[in-house]
Order: structure tokens, then sequence, then C-alpha cells
């Protein structure tokens, strides 16, 4: 898929879900959680995957490893974003995506969070002289991300001229704390989250339409750690109270 057709199924995402200039995860997760997607945030620790996704029928489900930094994840969260907007149905196997795939992918998160347009528009960015440690930082603060991916984007951007080589590798906690800037998107926050109302809701709701079956029912509220037959049964209950 070429470049510009990624970019703009990234922008079209953003004006779906009602995301314009600079945005905090937060926003980002209640839109997302407001058109449907089911969000999982666990630590699974560090050399695990970083992220996964599910899409099938109605359901959409991206699974974030809260044991990285916040700023990695919010990149994940939009990286497995790209996997679910642009490529098939695929399941939460953390090999079967391929190479191209990933770069997609990727391609797809950094349009995402941090559009062109929005990063040319900043004040507070240099344009016109060459990048320091500082300004890169900067980009990661506005939007959100990590030093590592805010700096990947302001080469895509600027040009490698403009944004040395010598830039990527920093201690970024430390550099982060010298220019007194909040440290949260460095650290891990071993978030434990889950949607779980909108998981069943949307995994019930493709039941019911015969849109997946019951064995697939069962699965979905499975891969959560819910027993399906448990909220089949607590359906029933509250229909039968109603009929009284």
């Amino acid at each position: 898929m070429k470049k510009y057709e990624i970019e703009r199924r990234a922008l079209e995402l953003r004006s779906k879900i009602g995301i314009s200039n600079f945005f905090h995860e937060d926003i980002l997760r209640d839109r997302l959680e407001e058109s449907g997607y089911f969000l999982f945030y666990y630590p699974f620790g560090e050399k695990k995957f970083s992220g996964a996704s599910y899409k099938q029928a109605n359901v959409r489900v991206i699974i974030i490893n809260s044991s990285y930094p916040l700023g990695r994840q919010n990149f994940t969260l939009a990286h497995e974003l790209g996997h679910i907007e642009l490529h098939k149905d695929n399941s939460i196997d953390l090999n079967g995506l391929s190479k191209e795939e990933e770069r997609e992918a990727d391609i797809f998160a950094s349009h995402f969070v941090m559009p062109r347009d929005e990063v040319l528009t900043s004040g507070s960015l240099p344009h016109d002289s060459v990048w320091t440690v500082f300004d890169v930082m900067i980009l990661s603060q506005k939007f959100r991300v990590s030093y590592e991916a805010a700096f990947n984007r302001a080469r895509e951007i600027f040009g490698k001229r403009m944004v040395p080589e010598a830039l990527r590798n920093i201690r970024v906690r430390e550099t982060a704390k010298t220019f007194g800037f909040n440290l949260e998107l460095y650290v891990s926050n071993e978030e434990h989250y889950m949607s779980e109302n909108l998981y069943v809701d949307r995994i019930l709701r493709a039941y019911k339409d015969q849109k997946i079956s019951m064995g697939k029912f069962l699965s979905l509220a499975n891969d959560i750690g819910l027993d399906g037959y448990e909220i089949l049964d607590k359906i029933r209950e509250e229909k039968n109270v109603c009929d009284r």
C-alpha cells in the first residue's frame, strides 16, 4: 500500500472518531470506546509483545502491554489501529503478520498521532535550523509518544540533515528530567484496564445478529476471562424479571 493511501486512511480515522489537534491518550481511549473498540491494558512484562489486535465482524479488540513506557503504549495503540484499518481480519496471533504489514502499521501510527500538518504548524518546533535533543523532546511531549517515535517522525518530515542521527540514542529519562519535563511518558504505569461492558455488548450483538456462532461467542468471551454461558444466563434472568 502506498504511503499517501496509508496517510489518508489514518487521517480519515481521526476525523471519524472526532480527534483533532493535540490530544491526550484518555481522550483517544474514550473516542475509540464510543466507536466500538474494546481496549485491554495489562503489564505482561517488557520481554513480551508490545501490543496485539483482533478484528472479526463487529468486534475490534486492542491489547496493550502496559509494562512499557506510556509514550510507547500510545504509539502501539495507533500501530494496532493501523492493523485493524489496513489489514484483513486477524486474530491475536503475535507471529502471523508480515514485515510489510508491520511497516504499514508503523506508517499509519506516525500519521495518526503526528499528522504532518500539525507538526509543521507547531510554532515551538524548528523549521529552518538543525534540530536538537530538546526539539525532539518537545515533539514527544506535544504528541504524547516516545522519544524514539518523535525522532523517527521528525526525520521523516524534516529530513536527515535537519534531524541528525546523533540525536537518536540518548538517556531519555535523564534528559527529560534535566529539561524539567514530566517523566510519565517515559516510564511504565503498569496499568490494568479493560472495556469489559463494551466488549460483552459487541460480541453479544454479533451473536444475536448471527454474525458469529455460539462457539465463537464463547471463545471471544473466554479470551478476556469471561464465561459465555454465565453471560447468557444472566441475560435470560434479567429478561424473565422484566417479563413478570
